[in-house]
């Protein structure tokens, strides 16, 4: 198993509701070959550098999870296809990851920052 770590943004006006329909499909997909999201973060609502798919503000997200790496490629198709996603990216953050050790701080419920900042430049 490897640990990866998956941001992604979504449009500024995502509802709560399809958020987490949409968490509990990756949640899924996650957990079905025995992986665990380690943990996940809402950054808030952003602007966004440059405009994507005419779109200028952004709500960011990141999670890291354990899982076989065919997991990811179904993560990444799911992603890909719903249509409120801006952008998306997966980096492997270690190759052999050891569960036992491995320090959990997902507990199964999500936080949704809805705050707005200012940080892109």
């Amino acid at each position: 198993m490897r640990q990866y770590e998956t941001l992604f943004i979504t449009t500024q006006d995502y509802q709560n509701q399809l958020f987490t329909t949409l968490w509990k499909k990756l949640e899924k997909i996650i957990t079905k070959d025995e992986g665990k999201v380690v943990n996940f973060q809402s950054f808030g609502k952003k602007k966004l550098a440059y405009p994507i798919k005419k779109t200028t503000r952004g709500s960011f997200y990141n999670f890291n999870f354990v899982s076989a790496p065919e997991a990811v490629r179904e993560i990444e198709n799911l992603l890909n296809l719903e249509e409120n996603i801006l952008r998306y990216q997966t980096n492997v953050v270690n190759r052999e990851v050891d569960l036992t050790t491995l320090k959990i701080e997902y507990t199964g419920n999500i936080f949704i920052n809805d705050k707005e900042t200012d940080d892109a430049k």
